[in-house]
């Protein structure tokens, strides 16, 4: 419920292969549905101790000091900062996004992954028009 009421958030995760801001954020559901069911605008993303950025960012997630310290590797912790969260009112299927191209074989990705511009258009307006 908190997540979906507030305008801005952070996400902790493994430090590698951190997303550089400015950048939109599709939220594939991996385990329930097997969808993109949202979108979001990158702010921030940013590497540091697991105390220090659950310090920074508390207001902001709902993640326990514990839950931050568990996500780093080495001492370290990935943070990034997202806003404007997008529920798409027609989540879009992995089955419908391979089919589109090579590039959307090969999605969805544990990690960030960089995707081309027609590829990011054609997922969200199929995810805003069904």
């Amino acid at each position: 419920t908190a997540l979906g009421l507030s305008r801005e958030n952070v996400y902790y995760r493994a430090p590698s292969g951190q997303p550089s801001a400015p950048a939109r954020i599709l939220w594939y559901s991996s385990r329930r549905d097997r969808q993109v069911v949202a979108c979001s605008r990158l702010v921030e993303a940013v590497i540091g101790e697991p105390d220090a950025l659950h310090r920074e960012f508390k207001h902001l997630g709902v993640w326990k000091r514990s839950q931050v310290r568990a996500a780093a590797r080495g001492g370290r912790v990935g943070a990034i900062r997202f806003t404007d969260t997008e529920l798409l009112p027609h989540p879009v299927t992995l089955e419908w996004i391979r089919g589109l191209s090579d590039e959307g074989a090969r999605l969805p990705s544990q990690g960030p992954r960089r995707i081309s511009v027609q590829l990011f258009t054609e997922i969200y307006r199929k995810g805003r028009r069904g």
